[in-house]
């Protein structure tokens, strides 16, 4: 395969590069999302009380129902649904950012 890509072929490799939706690692890369996305739902279903922790888990219910709208166009190839996964990300930050706060308050309620 090195000599391939040496002389300027790269037919060996274009299976395994990200840039082309319809490669192996593509697909195993939206097949990961799809597994976050779910997790996403489970995992809200840890946030019950508090004003914080309902957003918490608001957003992730979001990140969760947008992902897998995601991974719905990308198995039916709809480029718009597929957008799905990238703008679930949205969500997904907040939920983290809110996260670490609500973690850093814990820790200040124990050290307390």
């Amino acid at each position: 395969m090195v000599h391939n890509l040496s002389a300027g072929k790269s037919q060996a490799i274009e299976h395994f590069l990200l840039d082309d939706p319809r490669s192996f690692v593509f697909a195993l890369e939206i097949l990961a999302y799809t597994f976050l996305f779910i997790a996403c739902f489970f995992w809200a279903r840890l946030f019950l009380v508090g004003t914080l922790e309902r957003w918490i888990r608001s957003l992730l219910y979001a990140t969760g129902g947008i992902g897998l709208l995601g991974f719905l166009g990308y198995v039916l190839e709809s480029r718009n649904l597929e957008l799905g996964v990238v703008i679930a990300t949205l969500p997904y930050t907040a939920a983290m950012v809110l996260l670490i706060l609500l973690f850093e308050r814990l820790q200040r309620e124990i050290a307390e």
